[in-house]
């Protein structure tokens, strides 16, 4: 029996949105691997960079002590907020067009498409971010107004890339992973300088298998950010636009385990303590409103993106619009 204002967790809605075919392709959670905690408020520590592979002289004289080496970790925190939205289910309506579909698993789609979203914007704006990320020096480099990609006689992106690592690698890492949107993905298929090292394969022309098109840019792994908005509001002509930018490009190592110590851009601290989900795969809930007779789905979760190591991140300007 449903309760009035009691939420009841939904789990075969949770499950069931997932099974609806969409060309969407979210990346967030790929950048920013989640990571469950057991408090929604903690500490972790961090080695310093400052810290890192220092030459130390190990070699001891008898009777001396051995040399030491000095405290290595700092203190650094997350702290998770509620995010979470709602849409209201008329009972009727929901009646009228059960024959048709049923109303809560595409209501649950809904929402967790507008809350996937939501996260993905937050991990667009951490990592697109050019005062974390200059664009100068071993943090970036601005390459969109002599040779940007949208140029495709022109354009170099093999060299772009070759000279990124080796700016990042002043820092200490060598990063092989690239992370570019759909407008990009095409300009690297039609670019002359891939297409020239690819001419002796069997690569197919059009859009180019990300596996060839790494191999041709000597990275391991390319994530492509195929997500789209509507920018419309309900009463106007629907407006989709990426929400990762064409202008900016990235070289970054992503978390692949949930060690804290595994050196990565970041990651997303979540806590289900009370009842929230994945980031990723918000917990889906609903409750009666019995005066207005409707049925509300809800999405929740509870997380913190937090950039963690500024160094495992190098930000390329490829495009001026």
């Amino acid at each position: 029996m449903r309760i009035a204002g009691l939420a009841i967790p939904r789990l075969d809605l949770t499950g069931a949105v997932t099974e609806i075919p969409t060309e969407q392709n979210y990346a967030a959670a790929t950048i920013f691997r989640p990571m469950e905690v057991v408090v929604n408020t903690g500490k972790f520590g961090v080695v310093p960079a400052k810290n890192y592979r220092k030459r130390i002289t190990t070699r001891r004289a008898p009777g001396t002590d051995y040399p030491r080496m000095q405290g290595r970790l700092t203190e650094d925190s997350f702290s998770t907020n509620e995010y979470g939205l709602e849409e209201p289910l008329d009972a009727r309506m929901a009646n009228v067009y059960a024959v048709v579909y049923d109303a809560e698993a595409v209501a649950a789609s809904a929402v967790r498409d507008a809350m996937l979203i939501d996260y993905e914007f937050e991990a667009k704006t951490a990592i697109e971010d050019t005062t974390t990320w200059p664009l100068t020096g071993n943090t970036g480099y601005d390459i969109s107004g002599s040779l940007p990609w949208s140029t495709n006689s022109t354009a170099k992106p093999i060299d772009d890339i070759a000279y990124a690592q080796k700016q990042a690698r002043n820092r200490g890492l060598i990063l092989r992973t690239l992370r570019i949107n759909w407008v990009q993905w095409w300009d690297l298929s039609l670019n002359a300088q891939i297409l020239d090292r690819l001419k002796y394969t069997s690569a197919p022309m059009g859009l180019l298998n990300l596996g060839v098109l790494a191999a041709a840019l000597n990275v391991d792994e390319i994530i492509v950010c195929t997500a789209q908005y509507n920018s419309a509001n309900e009463a106007q002509t629907e407006s989709f636009s990426d929400i990762w930018s064409n202008l900016y490009v990235s070289l970054l190592q992503t978390a692949k385990t949930d060690n804290i110590t595994e050196c990565c851009i970041g990651r997303t601290f979540f806590w289900t303590g009370d009842g929230g989900g994945r980031p990723d795969d918000p917990m889906m809930e609903e409750y009666e409103d019995v005066v207005k007779r409707v049925t509300v789905i809800r999405g929740r979760t509870d997380r913190h993106t937090k950039v963690i190591e500024t160094r495992a991140h190098f930000l390329i300007k490829v495009r001026t619009s």
